[in-house]
């Protein structure tokens, strides 16, 4: 005797949305702040080598220079951790004006004489020896800045700077040390500073004014072209070249000429027979 399973009931159809059959379109929000999957950082590493150094077993020599963009939450971060320590984190010593040429505007090669404009509050001044503003270190500020770095290790230490936010840099240049826990002690690891070797520029670099030197060097030149222009205006040149030609239908231009040239002549002469003269009287001696 077979025994069968009745049928399940048919399940009631779901009503659907209005619109539903209709494509849609989806929008995703990126993950934003320190979430955010953006490159902040792009480095350009160029290496040459020597068949000596290469024989000897040393490092090649290489430069490198990274592009690095400074977000507005990272400068909201300083800023909170200013507000909390009471001190702005500074940009490493090789983004500092003593370390920056004076053309890409620093203060290297700059006589101090140049050094009396400072970037600084003048309701609080910088305390420091009499007669001598003390600027306050460059901060970090939102915007590009541009690495240039010279060594090998010195690109190393960079990158150790790469896997770091900004707030665990320190002033010197170096990554806040990290303990790595162990089983028997923690072990400090330390990184080399290469400051020497590194140069911190934002961008667009804070250059020396170029054309305030110019405008000085050629107000003598707009002067003189002003004062031609107004004698143009006048009729004043008009009248010299009416009065030159008048003068060019007489024998006097001619005149001239002949007298200049035998004026010349009878000077170059003259002294053709001193050096004579003068020979003539050293050989008696």
């Amino acid at each position: 005797m077979s025994s069968s399973t009745p049928p399940l009931p048919p399940k009631p159809a779901q009503r659907q949305p209005p619109f539903a059959s209709l494509p849609t379109i989806k929008v995703f929000n990126p993950p934003q702040g320190i979430h955010s999957r953006k490159v902040d950082e792009w480095c350009f590493t160029v290496c040459t080598q020597t068949v000596n150094n290469r024989h000897r077993g040393r490092l090649p020599e290489c430069n490198s220079v990274c592009l690095r963009r400074v977000f507005p939450f990272e400068v909201r971060r300083l800023m909170a951790l200013h507000n909390s320590r009471g001190a702005m984190p500074p940009l490493p010593p090789e983004g500092q004006p003593e370390h920056i040429p004076w053309y890409l505007g620093g203060k290297r090669g700059k006589s101090a004489s140049d050094g009396s404009d400072a970037d600084y509050d003048e309701d609080d001044p910088p305390m420091g020896i009499p007669g001598q503003v003390i600027e306050p270190p460059k901060t970090w500020k939102e915007g590009w800045y541009l690495w240039s770095i010279g060594s090998l290790w010195a690109f190393f230490n960079h990158t150790h700077q790469m896997a770091t936010t900004l707030e665990n840099i320190e002033p010197n240049g170096q990554v806040k040390r990290r303990r790595v826990p162990t089983p028997a002690r923690p072990v400090e690891v330390e990184y080399d500073n290469h400051t020497e070797q590194q140069l911190l520029i934002p961008l667009p670099p804070n250059t020396p004014p170029i054309i305030e030197p110019l405008k000085k060097f050629l107000a003598p030149t707009g002067h003189v072209l002003s004062i031609f222009k107004d004698s143009i205006t006048e009729g004043h040149q008009v009248e010299f070249f009416r009065r030159v030609w008048e003068k060019a239908q007489t024998d006097e231009p001619w005149l001239l000429a002949r007298n200049t040239f035998t004026r010349m002549y009878t000077r170059w002469k003259g002294n053709a027979d001193g050096d004579e003269n003068d020979d003539e009287q050293q050989r008696r001696r």
